[in-house]
């Protein structure tokens, strides 16, 4: 099916989905999971991949420049003069870690120090450290939208995240512990550590009120109308293989509010290949065309359907679970006449044996949107 195409048959399904990180707070601090503020409203597409850039150099006839502000880096030579390098093996006291790919930074007192950024001073220190800023936006159209090298450099391991003085910041973050060479790459924080923090995987259910994230390794997050669940930062768009979210067969970098783009701050769905691997009634198993080995998401995709398959979106068929009838994607390539097959099975979630029966019929569902 066409990449376009797709984008609409799930847009379907996800209309109305509302999100935010409602226990993941971040602040101006930089600590922690660099989270959102206030509720608003998310959508999620799957789609791609396809190209995708993430420039982190200026380059001249004379070769590589010099990095700026936030750019990557080994070494301090590779930053522009007065500038030195927080590299993965680092303990930077603004970021609390290393920096995933190097960043570019200096020593500083106030936001004149920094040009293009601000100052980030930890609390009770007489000095920080200039991180770069940026603006979000705007909303991305497809899971693997180009990444711009005017926002954080276009880098695949640097966010574009809120801060409560209302000026976001560009944050590095990591995505595996390949990252953080003789580290170990925090789910929380997005951070190179040496000991990162423990606990329940991206996709379990958690509780947004409860302390400490709610028992995840990663972050807490609410969504309006769904279930807190864990998850953990990283950047949206871009290239699909990168290392967000441990890699495609882990999870995939795509909730997020609306408003939010290419480079911004993303949060990671599950990987599922079952619906009972998703945190049900809420998330449930979507179908991505890129996922390794058949993978899919766990995303808010349900719709009820008390009336059958004529309540769900082309290429969705109604089908009977423990949490009532749910309009469920078809497998286009498994169709004999009218009759398909759902992408990925109900197991625990079916009423009978094997899974749930349909309850709508699968004839208006048989093309998938092709």
């Amino acid at each position: 099916m066409s990449r376009g195409t797709y984008e609409l048959v799930v847009f379907a399904a996800l209309v109305g989905l509302s999100a935010f990180w409602g226990c993941d707070g971040g602040g101006e601090s930089t600590t922690g999971s660099g989270g959102q503020g206030a509720a608003t409203s998310a959508s999620s597409s799957v789609t791609g991949p396809g190209a995708s850039s993430s420039s982190v150099t200026s380059s001249s006839s004379s070769g590589t420049m010099p990095a700026r502000l936030g750019g990557a880096c080994a070494a301090d030579m590779d930053c522009e003069a007065g500038l030195s390098c927080i590299r993965p093996s680092d303990d930077s006291p603004v970021l609390s870690g290393g920096a995933a790919g190097g960043y570019c930074s200096k020593t500083c007192t106030e936001d004149q120090e920094c040009e293009g950024g601000r100052c980030i001073v930890p609390s009770g220190a007489s000095s920080g450290q200039c991180l770069l800023s940026c603006t979000l936006g705007p909303d991305l159209q497809f899971t693997d939208d180009d990444l711009l090298v005017s926002k954080c450099r276009g880098r695949e391991d640097v966010r574009c995240t809120p801060t409560t003085s209302g000026t976001p910041l560009c944050l590095p973050v990591c995505g595996t512990d390949a990252q953080c060479p003789g580290r170990a790459c925090d789910a929380r924080s997005g951070m190179c550590v040496d000991a990162p923090s423990t606990g329940l995987p991206i996709g379990a259910v958690c509780d947004g009120s409860a302390p400490d994230e709610g028992g995840c390794a990663g972050v807490c997050s609410s969504f309006g109308g769904g279930a807190d669940v864990c998850s953990q930062p990283c950047v949206l768009g871009g290239v699909l293989e990168a290392q967000d979210c441990g890699g495609l067969a882990q999870g995939l970098c795509i909730l997020r509010p609306d408003g939010y783009g290419p480079g911004d701050d993303g949060r990671c769905a599950a990987a599922c290949k079952s619906h009972d691997a998703c945190a049900a009634p809420d998330w449930w198993c979507a179908h991505a065309d890129f996922g390794p080995d058949g993978a899919g998401y766990c995303l808010l995709t349900p719709t009820d359907c008390p009336n059958g398959t004529d309540d769900c979106p082309p290429g969705f068929q109604c089908e009977a679970t423990i949490y009532g009838p749910k309009c469920l994607e078809l497998d286009p390539t498994t169709c004999v006449g009218n009759d398909c097959e759902l992408y990925f099975p109900l197991g625990s979630l079916g009423t009978g044996p094997g899974g749930g029966a349909p309850t709508g019929g699968g004839g208006s569902g048989g093309s998938g949107g092709a």
